[in-house]
């Protein structure tokens, strides 16, 4: 959870960024993100990198959002 809510610090952008890239490229077209054949350690890995990932674009999202939305 802690790494969630630091993933929003956008000093980690590229490092972020790049975490989740070289783990999109070890991924085959189609297979699932978490597949039974990992690791522990990876499947924990990939499971954290992918819940960082959707908070950094939830809290960066903001900006996106009508005027009259962000003042709420």
């Amino acid at each position: 959870m802690k790494q969630c809510i630091l993933a929003t610090d956008m000093t980690r952008h590229m490092d972020d960024l790049n975490k989740i890239k070289a783990i999109t490229e070890r991924i085959v077209d189609g297979q699932p993100i978490l597949t039974d054949d990992l690791t522990a350690e990876e499947r924990e890995e990939r499971r954290s990198a992918v819940l960082e990932l959707s908070v950094h674009s939830s809290d960066i999202s903001f900006l996106a959002r009508p005027f009259e939305t962000q003042r709420l």
